[in-house]
Order: C-alpha cells, then sequence, then structure tokens
C-alpha cells in the first residue's frame, strides 16, 4: 500500500503490480484502475483478456480508441491484441 505498491493484493495511489492490483495505473491478474492491463481488468481503459471498460482491448472485443491508447503508451503489451 503507497504510492507504488506492489505484492498479491498491492493498492497504490499511482502504480499497482499484483495479483489483485488497485491504483491508478494497475498491473496484475485482476486489475482494477482507470488503466488497467491485466487478465480480468477493469477500468477506464483497459487492456487483458477478459477486459471491461468503457475504452477495452479484449480476446473478443477491440475498441478503436482503446486500441489506439495502448499502442501509443504500451506498445509491448498492445501487440498481444491487435492485428496493427
Amino acid at each position: 500500500m503507497g504510492t507504488r505498491a506492489e505484492g498479491g493484493g498491492a493498492l497504490g495511489i499511482f502504480f499497482a503490480f499484483g495479483g489483485a492490483a488497485v491504483g491508478g495505473i494497475a498491473v496484475g491478474g485482476a486489475a482494477l484502475s482507470i488503466i488497467a492491463i491485466g487478465g480480468g481488468a477493469c477500468g477506464y481503459y483497459a487492456l487483458g483478456a477478459g477486459a471491461v471498460g468503457i475504452h477495452s482491448v479484449s480476446a473478443v472485443h477491440q475498441d478503436p480508441a482503446a486500441r489506439d491508447f495502448f499502442q501509443k503508451y504500451f506498445p509491448w503489451q498492445a501487440k498481444a491484441f491487435t492485428d496493427k
């Protein structure tokens, strides 16, 4: 817990990395955040196999705005889900 948190249940103000990550930018299996990257990501911008959000890139749905966002700011992650 803090401005940057790591661990199984990470709760961070800015960054969170862990199994169940909650923070400004969260990366983890179950990420919950404004920008979420993970298997079950939930956020305004979400990237993951089962991503849910306003703008999401998942295995079954690719929002053009989210795809452009992740290709610009997280190009190493976006390659797994995009065909560009």
